[in-house]
């Protein structure tokens, strides 16, 4: 379902497209420490941006999934979702 402010039980994600490749990329927020976090390709989990991009981000840490995002050539941004476990269950 489509990320309204105050959802609870989920998780808050973002869904990215980079129309040349054409290839999609997927954020997802970190309520407690505001920050989102990828995945990219081959390398582990992460909330900060890519080496080669933190000159041009400016940030420690992922706080604008669109500017990260267009750093890397996703300049579709989908939207943002909110995922729930299908039996209700809580994402720890």
């Amino acid at each position: 379902m489509e990320y309204k402010d105050g959802m609870t039980g989920g998780k808050r994600v973002a869904f990215v497209l980079n129309p040349y490749k054409p290839d999609y990329h997927w954020y997802v927020y970190d309520e407690e420490k505001e920050v989102w976090n990828n995945k990219n390709g081959g390398k582990e989990a992460t909330n900060k941006p890519l080496e080669r991009d933190r000159e041009n981000y400016g940030k420690d840490n992922i706080t604008d999934y669109t500017k990260e995002a267009e750093l890397l050539g996703y300049t579709t941004m989908l939207g943002e979702y909110y995922i729930t476990r299908k039996n209700g269950e809580v994402f720890k």
